[in-house]
Protein backbone atom coordinates (compact mmCIF):
# COMPACT_ATOMS: atom_id res chain seq x y z
CA UNK A 1 0.00 0.00 0.00
CA UNK A 2 2.69 2.56 0.80
CA UNK A 3 4.46 1.36 -2.17
CA UNK A 4 1.33 2.86 -4.11
CA UNK A 5 1.33 6.13 -2.55
CA UNK A 6 4.66 6.49 -3.02
CA UNK A 7 4.11 5.91 -6.81
CA UNK A 8 1.17 7.92 -7.02
CA UNK A 9 3.57 11.01 -5.00
CA UNK A 10 5.87 10.48 -7.70
CA UNK A 11 3.91 10.75 -10.96
CA UNK A 12 2.44 13.22 -9.57
CA UNK A 13 5.45 15.55 -8.89
CA UNK A 14 6.80 14.79 -12.40
CA UNK A 15 4.71 17.62 -14.21
CA UNK A 16 6.45 20.19 -11.16
CA UNK A 17 9.83 18.64 -11.86
CA UNK A 18 9.19 19.51 -15.60
CA UNK A 19 7.88 22.58 -15.07
CA UNK A 20 10.69 23.62 -12.92
CA UNK A 21 13.17 22.36 -15.50
CA UNK A 22 11.75 24.01 -18.58
CA UNK A 23 11.69 27.49 -16.28
CA UNK A 24 15.26 26.88 -15.37
CA UNK A 25 16.34 26.32 -19.32
CA UNK A 26 14.15 29.65 -20.37
CA UNK A 27 16.92 31.27 -17.56
CA UNK A 28 19.53 29.79 -19.40
CA UNK A 29 18.47 30.71 -22.31
CA UNK A 30 17.18 34.61 -20.91
CA UNK A 31 21.07 34.91 -19.76
CA UNK A 32 22.45 33.65 -23.16
CA UNK A 33 20.38 36.53 -25.04
CA UNK A 34 21.27 38.95 -22.15
CA UNK A 35 25.11 38.31 -23.13
CA UNK A 36 24.31 39.21 -26.71
CA UNK A 37 22.68 41.73 -26.19
CA UNK A 38 26.05 42.98 -23.53
CA UNK A 39 28.37 42.49 -26.45
CA UNK A 40 26.36 44.32 -29.40
CA UNK A 41 25.24 47.08 -27.30
CA UNK A 42 29.20 47.62 -26.06
CA UNK A 43 30.44 47.37 -30.18
CA UNK A 44 27.96 49.35 -31.04
CA UNK A 45 29.27 51.98 -28.49
CA UNK A 46 32.77 51.28 -29.57
CA UNK A 47 31.86 52.05 -33.07
CA UNK A 48 29.78 55.24 -31.77
CA UNK A 49 32.98 56.81 -29.97
CA UNK A 50 35.42 55.71 -32.02
CA UNK A 51 33.34 57.65 -35.07
CA UNK A 52 33.26 60.93 -32.95
CA UNK A 53 36.93 60.58 -31.66
CA UNK A 54 37.95 60.58 -35.50
CA UNK A 55 35.54 63.64 -36.38
CA UNK A 56 37.23 65.27 -33.38
CA UNK A 57 40.58 64.62 -34.29
CA UNK A 58 39.71 65.58 -37.81
CA UNK A 59 38.52 69.14 -36.70
CA UNK A 60 41.43 69.69 -34.43
CA UNK A 61 43.52 68.86 -37.22
CA UNK A 62 42.29 71.07 -40.06
CA UNK A 63 40.56 73.75 -37.77
CA UNK A 64 42.24 73.76 -34.31
CA UNK A 65 39.59 75.43 -31.94
CA UNK A 66 38.97 78.91 -32.87
CA UNK A 67 38.19 80.43 -29.68
CA UNK A 68 37.79 79.99 -25.74
CA UNK A 69 33.97 77.91 -26.13
CA UNK A 70 35.55 75.45 -29.11
CA UNK A 71 38.66 74.79 -26.62
CA UNK A 72 36.16 74.54 -23.58
CA UNK A 73 33.86 72.40 -25.94
CA UNK A 74 36.95 70.21 -26.64
CA UNK A 75 38.03 69.26 -23.39
CA UNK A 76 34.98 68.25 -22.34
CA UNK A 77 34.50 65.97 -25.21
CA UNK A 78 37.60 64.20 -24.64
CA UNK A 79 37.45 64.00 -20.30
CA UNK A 80 33.94 62.21 -21.28
CA UNK A 81 35.28 60.14 -24.00
CA UNK A 82 38.03 58.98 -21.41
CA UNK A 83 35.77 58.03 -19.03
CA UNK A 84 33.51 56.15 -21.42
CA UNK A 85 36.80 54.42 -22.70
CA UNK A 86 37.29 52.82 -19.15
CA UNK A 87 33.59 52.14 -18.95
CA UNK A 88 34.05 50.25 -22.03
CA UNK A 89 37.13 48.37 -20.93
CA UNK A 90 35.94 47.26 -17.54
CA UNK A 91 32.46 46.12 -19.18
CA UNK A 92 33.85 44.45 -22.35
CA UNK A 93 34.11 40.70 -22.86
CA UNK A 94 37.51 38.74 -23.72
CA UNK A 95 37.71 35.11 -24.89
CA UNK A 96 39.28 33.96 -21.62
CA UNK A 97 36.33 35.12 -19.39
CA UNK A 98 34.54 32.64 -18.11
CA UNK A 99 31.18 32.18 -17.50
CA UNK A 100 30.50 33.49 -14.14
CA UNK A 101 32.85 37.00 -15.65
CA UNK A 102 31.06 37.34 -18.41
CA UNK A 103 27.60 37.26 -16.36
CA UNK A 104 28.70 39.35 -13.65
CA UNK A 105 30.15 41.77 -16.87
CA UNK A 106 26.66 41.59 -17.83
CA UNK A 107 24.81 42.18 -15.27
CA UNK A 108 27.24 45.20 -14.47
CA UNK A 109 26.25 46.55 -17.92
CA UNK A 110 22.40 45.92 -17.42
CA UNK A 111 23.38 48.35 -13.93
CA UNK A 112 25.25 50.73 -16.17
CA UNK A 113 23.06 50.52 -19.79
CA UNK A 114 21.53 53.69 -18.60
CA UNK A 115 24.83 55.86 -17.75
CA UNK A 116 26.11 55.12 -20.46
CA UNK A 117 23.57 55.78 -22.95
CA UNK A 118 23.45 59.07 -21.51
CA UNK A 119 27.13 59.35 -22.08
CA UNK A 120 27.05 58.20 -25.40
CA UNK A 121 24.36 61.21 -26.06
CA UNK A 122 26.69 63.69 -24.11
CA UNK A 123 29.54 62.41 -26.75
CA UNK A 124 27.15 62.87 -30.11
CA UNK A 125 25.83 65.81 -28.68
CA UNK A 126 29.40 67.92 -27.51
CA UNK A 127 30.71 65.78 -30.52
CA UNK A 128 27.74 67.48 -32.92
CA UNK A 129 28.40 70.91 -31.46
CA UNK A 130 32.11 70.84 -32.41
CA UNK A 131 31.15 70.22 -35.84
CA UNK A 132 28.77 73.10 -36.30
CA UNK A 133 30.93 75.14 -34.78
CA UNK A 134 33.80 74.58 -37.00
CA UNK A 135 31.49 74.68 -39.93
CA UNK A 136 30.22 78.14 -39.12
Amino acid sequence: MAEAITIIGLLAAIPQIIKYILEFSGGLSSVSTSVRSATRSIQQWECQLQASLILIDELETHHGPSDNLTRDIMTLFKEEADIVKTLLQDLKMSRGDGEVARLGKTMKLIKRKKDMTQRMLKIDQLSETLHRRSIL
